[in-house]
């Protein structure tokens, strides 16, 4: 009985010190691979499809430009103006969308009803937009082009000097 005992003590040991080696390797492949981890991932959002941007640019007739936090907007009301404005989104990947808070928002319409919704993220070093859905989630994201750059340097130089 003694003998059972002491072997059912030692593979007892022999267990725990085993299970404890094994996890503390595992904890540590577990530290490295979450420390790795933000260093090799940016957030970010695929580019708008060509057949997205292709069908805002057919059928935009009016859009608006809503800057959160100020007293204006603007607002572009005939189709040519409109569609030019469509150029002003790029297919370029956003590297990285972590610009908060957005200065406002794109709406794109067609005949009175909106066809698409476009953050507008406009700060040193961050000049994208971000498209949402109906619920305001995240879909698309493109940097701006030289043309949406120059619209808004022209934009917030007005209204700087007023």
């Amino acid at each position: 009985m003694i003998q059972l005992y002491k072997l059912l003590t030692i593979g007892f040991l022999g267990l725990s010190v085993m299970f404890i080696s094994c996890n503390g390797g595992s904890s540590e492949n577990t530290a490295n691979a979450t420390a790795e981890t933000p260093a090799a991932q940016q957030a970010t959002f695929p580019t708008p499809p060509t057949d997205f941007l292709q069908d805002i640019y057919e059928r935009v007739d009016y859009i608006d430009f809503v800057f959160d936090k100020t007293n204006f907007s603007v607002s572009v009301s005939d189709k040519a103006n409109a569609q030019r404005n469509v150029t002003y989104l790029s297919q370029d990947a956003v590297k990285d969308i972590n610009c908060t808070p957005y200065m406002g928002r794109m709406y794109f319409s067609s005949e009175g009803v909106e066809i698409a919704v476009a953050q507008m993220h406009y700060s040193d070093n961050c000049k994208y937009f971000i498209f949402v859905d109906k619920h305001q989630r995240p879909k698309y994201a493109c940097l701006m082009s030289e043309a949406a750059l120059a619209f808004f340097e022209n934009i917030f130089s007005r209204v700087q000097a007023q």
